[in-house]
């Protein structure tokens, strides 16, 4: 976002950077979540390439995002206009993950503090660009989130994972959501399994 003007305006426990941009007459509140390994930050639009790169790495993506993808694909057209929609709505956070130690963006994490629909926060997307897959490093990016949620006061989180992601279901069980519903999608004619994660419950 380079046309804001950023100001720190503090660090708080664990690291978490809190940032304040201006725009005109509006003020927004943005975030950065550091863990051992990783750097949770807002993307920008310098990020675009290399979230490009990212959903490039996954071409089983397109079956269970294909309301991202362009025909054949992901270009960086298409990863532009995800991110500028992303933009529009105020309580959705597109992050791009990082290596602390190299500054290499390995990931995006897609999620709202509130859904209209039921007023739970929701994970719309975690993904781990495919040379990096394998290390913890997913569960680390979404621990860090679903901590800093409950630290916000929310009681639950939501994520949907696509029929036959079976990757995607495993992990999600893993990181101690549960099954609670099957719905329709928007974006294909596959139903999606409805998971949440209790945040105020001890784990």
């Amino acid at each position: 976002m380079s046309w804001l003007r950023r100001v720190w305006v503090g660090v708080v426990d664990r690291g978490r950077g809190y940032l304040l941009v201006s725009c005109g007459d509006e003020l927004w509140y943005l975030f950065m979540l550091r863990t051992n390994r990783l750097v949770l930050r807002e993307a920008e639009a310098a990020d675009l390439e290399d979230m490009h790169r990212v959903f490039a790495s996954d071409p089983k993506l397109v079956e269970i995002r294909p309301d991202i993808a362009a025909e054949g694909g992901y270009d960086l057209a298409s990863v532009r206009r995800y991110w500028e929609v992303a933009l529009l709505d105020p309580v959705r956070h597109v992050l791009v993950i990082e290596r602390h130690a190299t500054g290499e963006v390995i990931g995006v994490l897609d999620f709202v503090t509130e859904s209209p629909t039921d007023g739970f926060a929701w994970i719309g997307l975690l993904l781990i660009h495919g040379d990096h897959q394998r290390r913890g490093l997913g569960a680390e990016a979404l621990g860090a989130v679903t901590e800093h949620l409950a630290e916000a006061g929310h009681t639950a989180v939501r994520m949907a994972v696509m029929e036959g992601n079976e990757v995607g279901l495993e992990f999600a069980l893993r990181m101690g959501f549960a099954e609670l519903a099957e719905a329709p999608t928007m974006a294909t004619e596959r139903r999606a399994l409805v998971m949440g994660l209790d945040l105020v419950a001890p784990r």
